[in-house]
């Protein structure tokens, strides 16, 4: 046995306990009596769905919003004229952001983004900012996907063994 090695090594009381830990939480130790098989499909679903919301929190920490906060920000000034030119600039920015990082990484950046940049004034969540911005626009009558210009190249489409453009779907309990 391993740990009684390390015993006998004369390494100290302390690294069977660290390794008792360890295997703990790695999953290693198990009762006897368990009934369980060692490794359930809905705890390896689990184990994939807690990795992939891990990858896509990461994904989404690297994406620069600070152009689409400029943007946002002009809308709340009582000055600002937004009409449908400003409507026209976030939505190609929310596009190129999408497109370089991911439908997902993208959201949650932005959507991180504007609950701070609308936190002040009561409104939450994407789609209140996006009807806050389009009240100030009224000669706004929709965007034109051309009007962006030559789009970034598009990320790959699964980054780490995880899908980019997907939230991953939460496993149930069986």
């Amino acid at each position: 046995m391993q740990i009684a090695k390390l015993v006998q090594g004369g390494t100290g009381v302390w690294i069977p306990r660290a390794a008792m830990i360890f295997a703990v939480f790695a999953g290693g130790c198990r009762a006897a009596s368990s009934s369980r098989p060692p490794d359930s499909a809905h705890a390896a679903l689990l184990r994939q769905y807690l990795r992939d919301s891990s990858v896509l929190d990461s994904l989404s920490r690297l994406v620069k919003t600070d152009s689409l906060r400029t943007l946002y920000r002009l809308a709340l000034e009582p000055s600002a004229d937004g009409g449908a030119k400003l409507v026209q600039e976030v939505w190609c920015e929310e596009v190129r952001l999408a497109v370089m990082h991911g439908e997902v990484p993208a959201r949650k950046a932005i959507d991180r983004m504007l609950d701070t940049v609308y936190q002040d004034g009561g409104i939450r969540g994407h789609s209140h900012a996006l009807a806050y911005l389009l009240s100030r626009a009224p000669g706004s009558s929709g965007v034109d996907g051309r009007a962006c210009g030559r789009l970034p190249p598009r990320t790959p489409a699964i980054v780490a063994g995880t899908r980019v453009n997907d939230n991953p779907p939460r496993p149930l309990m069986p």
